[in-house]
C-alpha cells in the first residue's frame, strides 16, 4: 500500500512539474527634471533631479495557472540646487525585496490576466551634502503585503511583455522612519501603518519584459 502511494505521489509530482517554466525579467528606467524660477525680470535655476531604478525578477510557473517568484528593487534619486551660490545635494538610495505567489485567472490566446500576492520589504536612506560635508538625514524601513493585478502578452514562445496595474493594489503597509538629529543629536522616530486600495506611492502602470526558458 505504501509503495503504491509513493509511486502515485511521484506520478502526481511529475505531472505537476512537466509543464513548469522558469522565467526571468524585470524593468529598468531613468528620468530627469529641471526647473527654473522667475521672479520679476530675474530667472534662476531651480532644483534638478536624476532618478535611476532597476527591478530584476525571477519566477517559476508550476503549471499554466500557478507560479511563484521574487522581485529585487534598486533605485537612486539625486536632487541638486543652488542656494546663495552654494550647491546643495540630496541623495536617496533604496533597496527592496518582494517574494510573491502568482495566480493566472484568465487567458485570452496570447494574453494572460493574473494577480500577485506579494510581501515586500524595503530600506531607504537619504543623505545631504553642503559645503563639502555629507550627513545622514533619515532612513526608512517599510514592509507590507499586497495583491497586485497584472497582464502579460506573449510576443513569442519565449518573450512576454507585462504590465502591473498599480492603480488597483490592495494591501497593508507599515513605515518606520528615523530622522537623524543635527544640533540636538536627538533622533526622531515615527511609525505609520495604513491599509490602502489603489495606487500607493507607485507609478499607475509598470511595464516590463520576461524571458521564458
Amino acid at each position: 500500500m505504501m509503495k503504491k502511494l509513493f509511486f502515485t505521489m511521484v506520478f502526481v509530482a511529475a505531472a505537476f512539474f512537466c509543464n513548469a517554466q522558469l522565467f526571468v525579467g524585470g524593468n529598468i528606467g531613468l528620468g530627469t527634471t529641471a526647473n527654473k524660477v522667475t521672479m520679476g525680470s530675474e530667472t534662476n535655476e531651480g532644483p534638478k533631479s536624476f532618478t535611476f531604478y532597476f527591478n530584476p525578477s525571477v519566477g517559476y510557473m508550476f503549471n499554466d495557472n500557478i507560479g511563484a517568484g521574487i522581485v529585487l528593487g534598486f533605485s537612486t534619486t539625486t536632487v541638486k540646487e543652488k542656494e546663495l551660490n552654494e550647491e546643495l545635494k540630496g541623495t536617496l538610495n533604496s533597496f527592496s525585496v518582494s517574494p510573491y505567489f502568482r495566480y493566472v485567472f484568465a487567458n485570452f490566446g496570447d494574453i494572460d490576466l493574473y494577480a500577485d500576492a506579494m510581501f515586500t520589504y524595503s530600506y531607504a536612506k537619504t543623505k545631504g551634502t553642503a559645503a563639502n560635508t555629507t550627513v545622514d538625514i533619515n532612513k526608512t524601513n517599510t514592509w507590507g503585503v499586497s495583491v497586485v493585478p497584472g497582464i502579460s502578452y506573449s510576443l513569442t514562445d519565449n518573450i512576454l511583455f507585462y504590465s502591473t496595474l498599480n492603480l488597483l493594489q490592495l494591501g497593508y503597509q507599515s513605515i518606520k522612519e528615523t530622522e537623524f538629529g543635527d544640533v540636538t543629536d536627538l533622533d526622531v522616530e515615527t511609525i505609520d501603518n495604513n491599509f490602502y486600495f489603489g495606487v500607493n506611492n507607485n507609478s499607475p502602470i509598470t511595464l516590463g519584459i520576461i524571458y521564458v526558458f
